[in-house]
């Protein structure tokens, strides 16, 4: 007879850690296989829209930057989608119009080309102008000009489109993928693909106004009606029991009628309770309104004297205190380098941007007297933005438009410049 063979243990063990190892590599390689597969798409993609009117991989318009040369000068744009040169090619945004007519005249009294990277984002306002500044550092800027305006004029305008991308945030790159896919629902959700980023407004986290050691008020309405619907159906019983005991009596059913009296007693009792909890519900809810009255009231005061006080330093007044705040912390940022900073007023779109602008020029005297490093220059009457040849939907620029615009900037960012 065959002796039976011994279970080696130490052999499970070693298989059982060489199918977990295996198992843990086929997931990686997966892993890492997909993400090159989409790395790689993507990177394609960049490729094939950089220049029609996407980003490159670092999520700036336009091709990647090279190295500045000794001596070489580069400004960057900041901006929203008009500066960014929403609806026309990168040749025919008005970034690299100015970049050329720049060039032109250097050559002529030979002197060092410049370069200029269009930083602008769509529906990005002066917010995302020190956001994009410290991103885009090892760009080696030396002048900033932020063409500025249109998208602050709706009061505070938080976007920094770069930064809802996680991987952008972590490594730099802006995939291009979940933008395509973004715009493309965009042009089939609402039209166009700049109507979609006008709908997108982050929701606020509004949280319920709740007190220490007390239900909140939401509670308290559903206890109240919770209390409401028992009395109610305690006086139904009430009802119901005194007709049962009349028609017992009529019917002489004395033991019955005894019963239902015993009953009505105990309900009476329960409809006095009832009505008690009612009514200290009822009071609990007043104090707790009065109370979320108060709250808001104080909430309000404060949030006055917060706006009185911004008056008080801050010129540009309650509507676009948070766009010349904006501005003048990115401006803050250049000069605290010793950089430049042109600030350039878009032509004028309503009665509106002219007041913003208005303020704007007047707070940024105010806290920067006589500064050297900054320039403004006002386009507000260079087109006429209403005008089809200039703006093909009222507001982003044609090819002609910006190509104007270019050329209304050439002379004084020269001057400026040198």
């Amino acid at each position: 007879m065959r002796a039976a063979k011994l279970i080696n243990h130490k052999e499970i063990v070693v298989d059982r850690k060489k199918f977990i190892i295996f198992a843990l590599a086929g997931v990686l390689i997966s892993f890492f296989s997909t993400v090159g597969f989409l790395a790689g798409v993507d990177y394609y993609l960049h490729k094939k829209y950089e220049r029609s009117g996407g980003y490159n991989i670092w999520g700036y318009r336009g091709p990647t930057a090279t190295q500045k040369e000794s001596g070489e000068q580069r400004i960057v744009v900041l901006g929203g989608s008009t500066a960014l040169g929403y609806g026309q090619s990168f040749e025919d945004s008005f970034p690299v119009y100015l970049e050329d007519l720049i060039n032109e005249k250097r050559k002529q009294s030979q002197k060092r080309p410049i370069s200029i990277a269009n930083l602008a984002g769509n529906n990005e306002g002066a917010h995302a102008f020190l956001f994009a500044l410290r991103d885009y550092e090892y760009l080696n800027y030396d002048i900033a000009l932020m063409y500025t305006g249109y998208n602050d004029l709706g009061g505070a305008n938080n976007q920094v489109f770069r930064h809802n991308s996680a991987v952008y945030r972590l490594i730099g790159w802006l995939p291009i993928l979940p933008i395509i896919a973004m715009e493309k629902y965009y042009l089939l959700r609402y039209g166009s693909v700049e109507a979609g980023y006008v709908k997108k407004i982050k929701k606020a986290d509004v949280k319920p106004v709740a007190f220490t050691g007390m239900a909140t008020r939401k509670d308290l309405i559903e206890k109240a009606k919770q209390s409401e619907n028992k009395l109610s159906l305690l006086f139904d019983e009430k009802k119901m029991i005194q007709t049962s005991i009349r028609e017992n009596e009529a019917a002489q059913q004395s033991a019955t009628t005894k019963s239902l009296n015993k009953r009505l007693r105990v309900l009476k009792s329960e409809i006095s309770k009832a009505e008690l909890e009612s009514k200290r519900l009822k009071t609990t809810l007043e104090k707790k309104e009065e109370k979320v009255r108060k709250s808001l009231t104080q909430n309000l005061d404060q949030f006055q004297k917060k706006q009185v006080s911004q008056l008080a330093t801050n010129s540009c007044g309650v509507q676009f205190s948070a766009y010349c705040e904006s501005v003048k912390k990115a401006v803050k940022y250049m000069l605290a380098r010793g950089r430049k900073v042109i600030i350039v007023t878009q032509p004028y779109i309503a009665k509106g941007h002219k007041k913003q602008q208005n303020l704007l020029w007047h707070f940024l005297d105010e806290q920067f007297p006589a500064s050297t490093l900054i320039t403004k220059i006002n386009l507000g009457k260079t087109l006429n933005i209403k005008d089809r040849r200039y703006a093909f939907d009222g507001m982003h620029l044609t090819s002609v438009g910006n190509k104007k615009i270019a050329e209304a900037l050439l002379e004084p960012t020269l001057k400026f410049l040198n």
